[in-house]
Formats: C-alpha cells, sequence, structure tokens
C-alpha cells in the first residue's frame, strides 16, 4: 500500500450506480453511520466510560500501588506520586482501611473524569454528524473490490484525478489493525489519568474514521473528508450530499469482466458525449492468476 496519495483514485461501483455518477456528474459523500459497517464508529456509537466504572478501576488500581509487590512508577503523574507516598509512609494498615478513604477521594476524580467525558463525546457527536466521507480504492486491479463493491465483477470502476486543485484534494489512507476503532474506552481514560497514555483529543476524531479490520487490507482504502456543513436534522437525505466533479477528473473507466453488454454500452455512450478525455478499458483475468488486466477500448466506432 503506498504510503504517500497517488495521484488518481478510484471508485468502484455498480452498473446503474455508476450511470447516475456520470449522468449528473456528482460523487455521493456520506455520514459514517450510512456506511452499514458495525464496525464503523459514529455519532451514536455507544462508549462504557461511566463514573462508577472509573471509580472501580481507579480504586483497583491504586489498592496494587499501595500493597502490591512492587513500589508504583511514573511519578511525575500527581496520583501516582501520592499512592507512592502513601505507600512509604504506610499510611493504611489494609485495604479494607485504605479502600474507605480511597473511595471518597478517587470518587471525586471519577465524577470530573465522567464530565471531561462527556464534554468530548458531545464533540465527538458533533463531528461525527457533520462530517461527509468518500470511499475509494488505490488501484483499479484490486480483485476484492470488485467483488465486493462492484456487483461482482458485473459492475464498473471510475478512476478520478486527486490531489491540489482537484474535488479530490486531500485524500486520506485507511489503516488495518487487528483491534476494532473505539472513541474512547475505559482503559484508555484510566491511562490518560495516571500518566500511562495521552488524553483522547478531538484533533484525533478523523483518525478513527481511518481504521478498519486488518482483513480488509486487500481493499487498499483511500478516504476524502468534509466537514464544512451544519448539523443535520433527522431527514436522511441531509445525511449524505453528492458533489460534482469537473468532467476532465475523470481519467478512466474500467468495465468488469461480467459487465452486460446493454451496460457496457450505455457507460460509454455517455463518456463519449460528456467526458471527451476519458479512457474506456475492458477488465479480463490474467490467465492462471487471480489477477486482472485491462485491454483499452476504442472511444469511437463500433
Amino acid at each position: 500500500m503506498p504510503s504517500t496519495p497517488p495521484s488518481s483514485l478510484v471508485k468502484y461501483c455498480s452498473g446503474p450506480a455508476a450511470l447516475t455518477i456520470l449522468d449528473q456528474r456528482t460523487l455521493r459523500w456520506s455520514a459514517p453511520h450510512l456506511f452499514g459497517d458495525p464496525f464503523e464508529l459514529h455519532h451514536a456509537t455507544p462508549i462504557d466510560v461511566t463514573a462508577p466504572r472509573l471509580l472501580e478501576i481507579l480504586l483497583r488500581e491504586a489498592l496494587i500501588m499501595l500493597f502490591g509487590p512492587d513500589s508504583p512508577t511514573g511519578r511525575s503523574n500527581k496520583l501516582v506520586n501520592v499512592m507512592a507516598r502513601w505507600r512509604e509512609e504506610q499510611r493504611f494498615c489494609d485495604e479494607e482501611e485504605a479502600s474507605m478513604v480511597l473511595r471518597e477521594l478517587l470518587g471525586q476524580i471519577a465524577e470530573l473524569q465522567a464530565r471531561q467525558v462527556d464534554e468530548y463525546m458531545a464533540n465527538w457527536r458533533s463531528y461525527s454528524r457533520t462530517v461527509r466521507i468518500a470511499c475509494f480504492a488505490a488501484r483499479p486491479d484490486l480483485v476484492r473490490c470488485w467483488q465486493r463493491f462492484a456487483d461482482n465483477h458485473a459492475g464498473v470502476a471510475l478512476r478520478f484525478d486527486c490531489g491540489a486543485d482537484t474535488a479530490l484534494p486531500l485524500p486520506r489512507q485507511v489503516t488495518y489493525q487487528a483491534t476494532a476503532p473505539t472513541i474512547t474506552s475505559l482503559r484508555e481514560q484510566i491511562d490518560g489519568l495516571l500518566g500511562r497514555g495521552p488524553a483522547p483529543d478531538s484533533t484525533d476524531f478523523q483518525q478513527k474514521l481511518l481504521r478498519k479490520n486488518r482483513y480488509d487490507h486487500a481493499e487498499q482504502e483511500w478516504r476524502c473528508f468534509d466537514n464544512d456543513r451544519d448539523d443535520p436534522d433527522s431527514d436522511e437525505a441531509s445525511w449524505f450530499s453528492d458533489r460534482s466533479f469537473p468532467a476532465h477528473e475523470l481519467r478512466a473507466v474500467y468495465f468488469g469482466v461480467r459487465c452486460s453488454e446493454d451496460a457496457r454500452a450505455a457507460l460509454t455512450q455517455l463518456v463519449r458525449e460528456r467526458y471527451p478525455r476519458t479512457l474506456l478499458y475492458q477488465a479480463q483475468p490474467v490467465p492462471g492468476r487471480f489477477e486482472l488486466e485491462f485491454v483499452q477500448l476504442r472511444r469511437h466506432g463500433g
């Protein structure tokens, strides 16, 4: 997978969807929840962070620091430093006595942290309700994309210019990992409180929408983001927008191996009339390999 943005991006789609895109000269940008992926984070994704749960974990961590076999590390953190000092002073006789004192102290910290999480989540919900995303792949020869997004090779792949001064100026690469993304978690919050990791920051919101299952890595996905809009109402149509692109930015159209003659003819006619610079290709299997190659088609004539 390339580490820098490519010069073009590919939209895999069905034949009817390609006709709509080319006829209207628009690409659809959608809110995250419209992707239909249960692992995709969106404005209604729940989290498991509450003040009572924070308190229980904080209390358990504090007791370990006070009575565990090893002295606490990370004393630059205020809370850890207090626990380390109390351990040295043997402030408490046993865990029961310590729990009685710590529950009140840590309860206040947990309540404050829960309020900060509520504010963080309000910012996330605002962001994820207003962001619009257009999804692409890096190349036109990705078999997985033809299967999943282009009607199992009966569809089409549209290749667009991207980068500065195009309708797709800032594509971002999706990363693939073993763990599902989260908005925030109990462990992340506890690690932030104890100085073991960075506190969640709203500047990371976009990155949370660029993490997918490692088993999808063959899709080589790139995403483009648009945040310049108001918070939508309950009307489902307000959760997406169809944005126009210049005709000259459609670099090529690739017909799938199983694309019907009727669909190919209709799309070819449309390209001939409205996209004079766009090249046409027909996909075909590479003999003896699970790969595709493309043959350029004549724009004019039969």
